[in-house]
């Protein structure tokens, strides 16, 4: 056998030089002779009190550690193949179990008294300034009890006295509440991955999801208030926790717009108290999002709040305000959007009147129907496409006494009429019975064709209206292929095609009064998307200038605005394309964030906070 040949081992001899060794090098750590088993320690130490017995647990702890250290090594290619292949337990966890099961869970209660009674004598020692007690026997404690298992156990069991206990021992060791905080916070990041993994529903049922974040939320501030007396690396180790959990977000949709949908839920159930400390908890929420998700929560916010004042019929104005001014901290970059939305709607009120009186004075005008407009103010409100529709006479005559007036009001504004936004009430007359119908001004104008027409072709309702195809699509789908047809389609079908022919279903029957015929605002789907996909683009713009002026930031430690500006042109000019007032934002946001501030003398001097 050469010198580069490796020698054979046979498995059963090498397993018994193993244990050999194990035997050998345990019995070395512990000073033992052989014949005195592990077991027969564990026994010893049951026989030991107060500190004795944290000072054996620490050395068989030590030297248990170094024994699994040294297996793990030795067992390095079985830990890196076979056990990582099949997803078992890596050996220092199975370690970790060994040691648990038959000397921490035995010893648990002696254990704890021990602890608790060298805490004792740590706040006597405190007075008397004569006494030496251990400090360090009892950080190793604590150490191992990390380690082992039981800050899982006080974790689970959530008792407030054995944690403000635990918070007292703590704080009497120098970072000691610096661990249990960083532990704390660790914890509450697990929980609310579960929370999250548990509710993989949670985009389709925002509201149990978010009472459950409340609670959640709730639990911990108590503990931190409670147990830990508001501890402020405690409170700043669970912002950055909760911050995390929003940043995920969940499957099919952003934290942010879960809590926006949950806020538009309760608001469309009107004002009481529950609803208003309900929307307070949701506030405590928002105060733990990053300033970027604030910014994309105020933004599915604003349209959620579109749409209820436009489309939701119990929209109450005054309500609206009143939340405005809850919620003001974290709408900030939309506030005044929804302001001067409010103020619309308040001003349509208005107008309705003054267009009565209006209408009252010139004897000439009749309209013979009932018409009302609201006056929405350009770059306020969502963009919505304006489609060109061939209005009926009645309607074109409405328009025309409706623009008169707001001429006399506002002679300088030019009035766009947004056809895509606006509802029809329609009475039709069936054989059993006459409906009023709610409709769409499209599908209005489609359906007040059929009172000259009997049978109409797909075709001339398109040169009646004006539509282009996908338009007219989505306007008579609902009217012939849906639950409720008023209209007869031929071919029977649930597609329609430009060879169909329609025609006005006499024989249509419900039993209410009132029918809604619902279709979505036309294009307004592909708006929300683009909308979303330029609040992406914002955040990643705001984050690569961010990182950008850090950067600079932490290299001079102080710079004036002159000076920062250009550094940080230059550095992004390859990148994007600096704005100044962009610039200003993200540096008043660094601020805000506490990563720099202004100098007290020279408001234009910025220092860097390390």
């Amino acid at each position: 056998m050469t010198m580069n040949e490796e020698k054979t081992i046979d498995l059963g001899q090498g397993w018994e030089l193993m244990q050999r060794v194990n035997t050998q090098l345990k019995n070395n750590l512990d000073g033992l002779e052989p014949k005195l088993s592990y077991e027969d320690t564990e026994n010893l130490s049951l026989e030991k009190h107060g500190e004795s017995i944290l000072t054996e647990l620490v050395h068989r702890w030590d030297h248990h550690i170094e024994i699994v250290n040294w297996l793990s090594n030795c067992f390095q290619y079985l830990e890196g193949n076979y056990i990582s292949q099949n997803s078992l337990p890596s050996l220092h966890e199975v370690g970790i179990t060994c040691f648990r099961v038959p000397v921490y869970q035995e010893l648990y209660g002696r254990l704890s008294e021990a602890v608790i009674s060298l805490n004792n004598n740590l706040l006597k020692n405190q007075a008397n300034k004569g006494e030496h007690i251990d400090r360090s026997l009892l950080k190793n404690v604590l150490d191992i009890f990390v380690e082992v298992g039981m800050g899982k156990t006080y974790r689970k069991n959530y008792k407030v006295e054995d944690l403000s206990r635990m918070a007292e021992l703590c704080s009497q060791i120098p970072g000691g509440l610096i661990i249990i905080s960083r532990i704390f916070a660790a914890h509450l990041v697990v929980e609310a991955r579960a929370l999250v993994e548990h509710d993989e529903d949670a985009a389709s049922n925002e509201k149990d999801f978010v009472m459950k974040a409340i609670k959640l939320r709730d639990k911990y501030y108590t503990y931190t208030n409670d147990c830990f007396k508001g501890e402020t690396c405690l409170l700043l180790d669970l912002k950055i926790a909760f911050q995390e959990f929003w940043r995920k977000g969940v499957v099919g949709m952003s934290c942010s717009k879960i809590l926006a949908s949950f806020c538009d839920n309760i608001i469309r159930k009107g004002g009481n108290e529950a609803i208003e400390e309900t929307l307070q908890k949701v506030e405590d929420l928002l105060d733990y999002i990053t300033c970027a998700d604030r910014d994309l929560f105020a933004k599915f916010y604003w349209k959620k709040m579109t749409q209820r004042l436009l489309f939701y019929k119990n929209a109450n104005v005054e309500f609206e305000a009143f939340i405005l001014t809850q919620l003001r901290w974290h709408l900030q970059p939309f506030i005044g959007k929804m302001g001067q939305m409010l103020r619309d709607l308040t001003l349509a009120k208005q107008n309705e009147v003054a267009f009565e009186d209006f209408l009252s004075t010139i004897p000439y005008i009749d309209l013979g129907i009932d018409f009302a407009v609201t006056v929405l103010t350009d770059r306020r409100w969502p963009c919505y496409k304006s489609f060109h529709l061939n209005l009926p006479t009645e309607m074109v005559k409405c328009v025309k006494a409706f623009t008169e007036f707001y001429q006399t009001k506002k002679n300088c504004r030019k009035l766009t009429w947004i056809n895509s936004l606006g509802t029809c009430k329609l009475i039709g007359n069936f054989e059993s019975k006459s409906m009023e119908l709610v409709v769409t001004t499209a599908q209005a104008c489609a359906l007040l064709l059929f009172n000259e027409f009997d049978r109409i072709k797909y075709s001339d309702i398109k040169v009646s209206l004006k539509l282009p195809d996908k338009d007219l699509v989505r306007v008579l789908q609902p009217l012939s292929c849906a639950k409720h047809k008023i209209l007869k389609k031929e071919p029977n079908t649930q597609t329609i095609s430009p060879s169909d022919y329609f025609e006005f279903n006499s024989e249509f029957t419900d039993r209410r009064k009132r029918i809604k015929i619902s279709i979505p605002p036309l294009v307004e789907k592909k708006v929300v998307v683009d909308d979303e996909t330029r609040v992406q683009n914002r955040i990643h713009r705001s984050n690569v200038i961010g990182a950008t002026i850090m950067r600079i930031m932490k290299r001079h430690k102080v710079l004036g605005f002159q000076r920062l500006s250009k550094e940080c042109l230059e550095q992004l000019c390859s990148k994007l394309k600096l704005h100044r007032r962009e610039f200003k934002m993200q540096i008043e946001s660094l601020i805000e964030q506490e990563y720099l501030m202004r100098d007290k003398s020279n408001p234009n001097l910025f220092r860097y906070i390390p």
